[in-house]
C-alpha cells in the first residue's frame, strides 16, 4: 500500500508540478519538478537513497530552482530515522550536489 502511495505522489508531482520556463531564474524561488528538465524523479530518489544509504526514506518536497543559469532540484528528504535532510540535485544529470 505504501509503495502505491509513493508512486501516486510522484506521478502527481510530475503531472502538476511543471515549472514555467525561466520563471524562477531571477529570484531562485521553488517551482514544480518536471521530468522534461533531465532525469526522472525516480532516478533522483534512487540516487538520494544510494547516497544516504537510506532505503526507507522518502521525499517530503521537491522543487526546481534556477541559480546562475543552472537548473537544480531541491529535495526535502525524510530519512527512515525521522530526520529531515535537504538535498540539492543537478536537474540534467541527477548528480547529488549538496546534502545538508
Amino acid at each position: 500500500m505504501m509503495n502505491t502511495a509513493r508512486l501516486l505522489f510522484l506521478c502527481l508531482v510530475l503531472a502538476f508540478g511543471v515549472a514555467a520556463p525561466g520563471s524562477a531564474e531571477a529570484n531562485g524561488r521553488c517551482e514544480g519538478v518536471s521530468a522534461a528538465q533531465g532525469v526522472s524523479m525516480g532516478t533522483i530518489v534512487n540516487n538520494i537513497r544510494r547516497e544516504l544509504r537510506d532505503s526507507g526514506g522518502r521525499v517530503l518536497r521537491a522543487c526546481t530552482v534556477r541559480r546562475g543559469g543552472k537548473t537544480m532540484i531541491e529535495v526535502r528528504w525524510l530519512t527512515s530515522t525521522d530526520r529531515v535532510v535537504h538535498v540539492t540535485v543537478d536537474a540534467k544529470t541527477g548528480a547529488i550536489l549538496n546534502i545538508r
